[in-house]
């Protein structure tokens, strides 16, 4: 039986469990790349497919990404939420986009 990185989280009831935690994951088969997120406050789980040439770490930020935005679309009245990823990569990558500007090409001339 497979499990998700969510149910791994939720069952071991370590201190990533709590009311405000949500959780995201990829992964990649024959059939194409997926993303999903589930969150554990409102229950709410999302399976988003992605097509057959998406890499699993596109995936993976695209997971943390939608994650943010259903949270940022919902009204809630938590303040902050946890998002757990098994992705060190992703959020290496998004850790580092933060700190990025955008340059208008013409605008150094």
């Amino acid at each position: 039986m497979e499990m998700s990185i969510a149910d791994i989280f939720v069952n071991q009831r370590g201190m990533y469990q709590g009311p405000r935690d949500s959780f995201t994951d990829a992964s990649r088969t024959v059939e194409g790349t997926g993303a999903g997120v589930y969150g554990q406050s409102v229950k709410r789980r999302l399976s988003i497919p992605l097509g057959k040439h998406a890499t699993v770490f596109q995936a993976e930020v695209y997971a943390i990404l939608a994650c943010v935005h259903e949270t940022e679309t919902q009204d809630r009245p938590e303040k902050y939420i946890s998002i757990c990823s098994d992705s060190q990569a992703a959020l290496k990558a998004l850790r580092a986009a933060k700190s990025l500007l955008w340059c208008d090409s013409a605008s150094r001339h």
